[in-house]
């Protein structure tokens, strides 16, 4: 096949390479849906005045959170075994794996977050940088406005609803920015 097939597509595959493991990791995903395109988009800028402050790592950490699920094992010698572990013991995004761990996500999160990141970045802008000034200063967040945006990503509630199509979408949208440039509850 050539091209890029867009239905029906059940798994997808961000391969990153981890400069602390020096191995090229396989991270699946699932395609953000457009409700969570427009609150990233949204979430990326927060506008002050002439100051846009971009918020670029906060907003792809975040949405690697809501839309990664679950990374391949890689190969040690003749075997394959998991690519991460907590206190010395491998764990799974498997759930019929033995090693599994319903908290991976959030471990991934806390303990590789420039992975999960880097799956975000992937997922919704194609890893493309962007960037166009016009009249204002755009800078990245300071370390304050970083810890204020991350907050608590043990549980990714504050991802979008992820059910097709959106009930109230249209609604959702039409209420303005304002919500989309809100401090997000964690």
């Amino acid at each position: 096949m050539s091209g890029r097939e867009v239905v029906d597509v059940d798994e997808n595959i961000a391969e990153i390479f981890d400069p602390v493991c020096g191995e090229n990791l396989e991270f699946t995903y699932r395609l953000p849906t457009n409700q969570e395109r427009v609150k990233y988009q949204g979430m990326i800028t927060n506008r002050k005045g002439n100051v846009v402050v971009t918020k670029e790592y906060s907003t792809q950490l975040k949405g690697g959170g809501w839309i990664i699920t679950g990374y391949k094992k890689i190969k040690e010698g003749n075997k394959k075994v998991w690519p991460f572990s907590a206190k010395g013991k491998p764990f799974s995004s498997d759930p019929t794996d033995p090693s599994f761990r319903p908290d991976w996500k959030a471990l991934l999160t806390k303990g590789a977050p420039e992975l999960v990141a880097a799956v975000g970045k992937i997922a919704f802008t194609g890893g493309v940088d962007a960037k166009t000034t016009q009249g204002v200063e755009i800078r990245p967040e300071t370390a304050e406005e970083l810890e204020e945006s991350l907050g608590d990503f043990s549980d990714h509630a504050d991802a979008p609803p992820t059910e097709h199509p959106v009930p109230g979408a249209d609604d959702e949208m039409a209420e303005g920015a304002e919500e989309l440039d809100a401090p997000l509850e964690t």
